[in-house]
């Protein structure tokens, strides 16, 4: 699985607002998904 580090995704971040970027990132990493290729959110 390959994971984009991405701290901002165009959407702004599936769950969290940029000020939450990082833990955004971090929550959709362990979720396993890939920034700016699977856009299929939780």
């Amino acid at each position: 699985m390959r994971i984009k580090v991405s701290f901002y995704p165009p959407d702004g971040g599936f769950i969290y607002p940029n000020k939450h970027a990082v833990q955004g990132f971090i929550y959709n990493m362990l979720k396993g998904t890939e920034y700016g290729e699977n856009h299929d959110a939780p």
